[in-house]
């Protein structure tokens, strides 16, 4: 038999491949052979017996490299004739006597656990395709939802050409997870899956996935949050729809319609939806309209309309204000009044005076001031509106953070003062103008950037620096310090707050630990051992620039494998692959001045023993 086959007969046994692997580095280590005048004689070494695990074994072979005699003592050969002990002796006895042979016969063995492990692939391959789907990406689900004594529900069609009522969603889910076949009518059966699906229903079917309940159910209750959920996935696509009143589902495309407004006449303020459309549900980016042939969504332009859609809601879309108008006037009209249309019937029956609330900002020793001015007519002071009107300020103001200090309102909490600093204050505008003072306006709010870490060599040590466009070294202390007391925000050396961007300052806090930096140094110059050096070797952040003699200095400390240090060449013969590698290491280390600790595990220090690490060339010295 050819080596060939006996390679591959034992090929999965891990033991035979992990030796073989090892022992074509140095098939000498292993086994010594003996030539006599017709035979070669092949003696397993103690290398050989302790990693194959066996207490002897022998093996003789003609000139022409066959087997005449073969012996060995494990419990395999004396049952079967055959084991990996002589397998392994007849392996390393080719390699060195017919290195070309051992080469041809080991290139035609991978070959053939290449061919049958890939026919093994396509095999698999083919019948994966051929008991697969025709459906690929086809199958198309449509939710149905109905409104059933006051109550929402969901079922499921399915479909390729023509749509089925899905009876059982679980079933139907259970299917689609174990790849099982369900046929429906007569036109349609298919092994189901989830790659079946097109890309709505792939994002419709893990949404039922998540709100279903055990059980057999044709139907799925629904929350007004699930509906919202539905409509969004089928924007610009089709579901099917029946309100309390229709005798049946219907068809309804999802379309956008920026045609909806909130209007105030003289006795509400009420909803105006695109096409005489009814009112079906509000969320917190959109709200939907139903009509006999299409859902309408409309998306909110801001946070105040959203919150003025989702009240108008609960009441069907009207708010009745002549039921208080002096309270709708004086404290909810002024923050709306933006986002609403007001019909001239409203002013007719409502005189409003003409006053506005001018807000005036200062800022002195860390407190910003709001000082409110009212700005009317003479007649329209003792209107009582004017109070209603303060006093709808005034708790404005109080919700953005201002306390009343004194006759002045102040605001000293850092973090509302960023708010305010960086917020268009429609609130506030809404009563009248805004003003600043020069103050104020020197103020800046910040986000933080990432700072820069700059890394040179010079004379045997590493320089290190800090830089941030926008921060001096003396705003980072402050950044890192805030950061440390988990503080969001920090008030800098100028008056500034600065915005604290938690990776940013962890990224520069994590870099400052490793390297033993503190805090208290990065305005000094910050200089290091070399040996600092290989903190670097495992990549560093983005934000770490190293200079070219960093670089060269890492490049060559990461490339010690190629490098020309080699021990002395007697010892040569001696030393595996690795053995070499591993001095390599440890004698670039020692290059650099740098301390290496040599680990016994993988046997280098029982060779490395003897050499020391010095140049080539020297003599070479015992090192016990």
């Amino acid at each position: 038999m050819k080596l060939s086959d006996l390679l591959f007969q034992y090929d999965d046994n891990k033991t035979f491949v992990t030796f073989l692997d090892a022992a074509m580095e140095n098939p000498y280590l292993y086994v010594e052979i003996k030539e006599e005048n017709d035979f070669y004689n092949i003696v397993p070494k103690n290398l050989f017996l302790k990693a194959l695990v066996v207490s002897s074994a022998n093996l003789k072979l003609d000139k022409k490299l066959n087997i005449i005699e073969e012996s060995c003592s494990c419990l395999q050969y004396y049952k079967k004739k055959n084991c990996i002990h002589i397998l392994a002796l007849y392996s390393l006895a080719i390699m060195i006597l017919d290195k070309d042979l051992f080469d041809n016969e080991y290139e035609i063995y991978k070959n053939k656990k290449q061919k049958i492990m890939h026919n093994e692939i396509l095999d698999s391959l083919f019948n994966i395709i051929r008991d697969s789907n025709p459906y690929f990406g086809q199958i198309h689900l449509v939710p149905i939802i109905e409104i059933i004594q006051n109550e929402y529900v969901l079922s499921i069609k399915i479909g390729y050409d023509k749509d089925y009522i899905v009876k059982d969603i679980n079933e139907f889910i259970d299917a689609t997870e174990n790849n099982k076949v369900i046929s429906y009518g007569q036109r349609l059966e298919f092994v189901h899956s989830y790659e079946c699906f097109d890309d709505v229903s792939k994002d419709f079917y893990t949404f039922i996935s998540n709100i279903i309940t055990l059980g057999t159910q044709k139907f799925i209750k629904l929350k007004k949050s699930h509906i919202l959920k539905i409509l969004e996935l089928y924007s610009n696509n089709q579901i099917i729809f029946k309100l309390q009143d229709e005798l049946k589902p219907s068809i309804r495309q999802i379309i956008e319609n920026a045609d909806c407004k909130l209007i105030l006449d003289q006795n509400k303020l009420f909803i105006l939806p695109p096409n005489n459309s009814k009112l079906l549900v509000s969320g917190k980016n959109r709200a939907y309209f139903i009509d006999d042939n299409n859902i309408y969504f409309y998306y909110y332009k801001n946070e105040l309309e959203n919150k003025i859609y989702n009240y108008l809601f609960k009441i069907n879309g009207n708010l009745a204000i002549d039921v208080n108008s002096d309270k709708f006037i004086s404290s909810l009209l002024p923050l709306i009044r933006r986002n609403i249309e007001i019909k001239e019937e409203f002013f007719e029956r409502y005189p409003i005076p003409n006053v506005k609330i001018n807000t005036y900002l200062s800022y002195d020793k860390n407190v910003i001031y709001i000082l409110p001015k009212i700005a009317c007519s003479l007649d329209d002071r003792a209107s009582p509106y004017i109070k209603e009107l303060l006093n709808s300020y005034l708790d404005t103001i109080e919700l953005i953070g201002f306390v009343k200090s004194n006759k002045n309102y102040a605001l000293t909490d850092l973090e509302k003062q960023y708010m305010l600093l960086t917020s268009d204050l429609d609130n506030l505008k809404t009563y009248g103008e805004v003003y600043y003072d020069e103050s104020i306006k020197n103020i800046k709010a910040k986000k933080s950037k990432r700072t820069s870490i700059n890394v040179r060599y010079d004379v045997g040590l590493l320089d290190f620096s800090l830089l941030n466009d926008e921060l001096s070294k003396e705003d980072i202390k402050l950044m890192l310090d805030a950061y440390h007391k988990n503080d969001k925000f920090v008030r800098l050396e100028d008056g500034s707050i600065l915005e604290i961007n938690e990776d940013h300052a962890k990224e520069i806090d994590d870099f400052l630990e490793d390297f033993n930096i503190s805090i208290l140094d990065i305005d000094n110059d910050i200089r290091k051992p070399l040996n600092y050096l290989l903190k670097l070797l495992n990549g560093v952040d983005s934000n770490v620039n190293m200079d070219n003699d960093v670089l060269k200095m890492i490049s060559k400390i990461q490339g010690y494998k190629k490098s020309s240090f080699m021990p002395n060449k007697q010892y040569l013969p001696l030393l595996r692959n690795y053995q070499i590698e591993g001095f390599k290491w440890l004698k670039t280390l020692a290059d650099f001045s740098f301390g290496g600790i040599l680990a016994d595990d993988m046997g280098l220090g029982k060779t490395l023993e003897i050499i020391s690490f010095i140049d080539s060339d020297d003599e070479i010295k015992p090192s016990l």
